[in-house]
């Protein structure tokens, strides 16, 4: 997996490990990393497999819990995780089922919950046959943001794709499902921002979270849609609880 490590100061004040969506990479998150750099954060980032300047297939996933261990041995002993979309929900689980849990996780409109309906279940009983056979993720780019300009970014990056495999599907809504239920043995500081407007994610779900989790700070930004760190009326919010909660 392609892998970035920033640094502004020898002696950072903590790290900050950043896991993108699904389609997306991590350079897309460059507004925050700066952000970040400036408050002397060590800052870490890599691009899923099958995205970005990561190798593999477009799209597909072998195994999310090869990430899980990825995640475990690329952080120093203590560190912030933070994780949007797809990332929120790896980021999620990785805080469930590993021994080396981040201090503080921050959750971007996560994929958690059940994603899937009937159609899904007939598609994916086929997975075992074509695994690794890709379809379009189903993400509209103009349900990303309220931005014009921030989906005119997102349509013309090159690094950007909307193919997801089979099998990926298949592992994204076992997850998910996972990842609710065992929300609340999660013992660490958590930060859960999303937008009530978001079509992408089932928010649904988002609300059975924030009841699942006793150390959660909620964040619910009304009229915003799934990438609300993109939305001209709420991305300085966005921002300024994500600071308030670590520093």
């Amino acid at each position: 997996m392609y892998l970035k490590r920033f640094i502004k100061d020898s002696k950072p004040k903590a790290t900050f490990v950043i896991v993108h969506g699904l389609g997306e990479h991590s350079g897309r998150y460059k507004p925050f990393i700066e952000m970040l750099l400036e408050r002397n954060f060590q800052v870490i980032t890599f691009d899923l497999p099958g995205h970005g300047l990561s190798e593999g297939k477009r799209g597909h996933i072998k195994d999310f819990y090869k990430i899980y261990e990825y995640i475990e041995e690329i952080t120093p002993d203590k560190f912030i995780l933070f994780g949007h979309s797809l990332g929120g929900l790896i980021s999620l689980r990785y805080a469930e089922v590993s021994e080396k849990k981040p201090e503080k996780l921050i959750l971007s409109s996560p994929a958690v919950g059940k994603l899937y309906n009937s159609f899904h279940k007939i598609l994916l009983s086929t997975v075992g046959i074509f695994g690794s056979l890709t379809i379009s993720n189903g993400i509209s780019p103009s349900a990303l943001c309220y931005s014009e300009e921030a989906v005119e970014k997102y349509i013309n990056d090159p690094l950007v794709h909307n193919r997801i495999s089979m099998k990926t599907a298949k592992q994204l809504f076992s997850e998910a499902e996972k990842a609710l239920n065992s929300a609340e043995k999660l013992d660490i500081p958590v930060l859960l921002q999303y937008g009530e407007e978001d079509k992408i994610v089932n928010i649904n779900e988002l609300e059975k979270l924030s009841q699942k989790i006793n150390t959660l700070y909620l964040k619910k930004h009304k009229y915003a849609k799934h990438e609300v760190f993109n939305e001209p009326k709420y991305k300085d919010k966005f921002y300024e609880a994500i600071f308030e909660f670590i520093e």
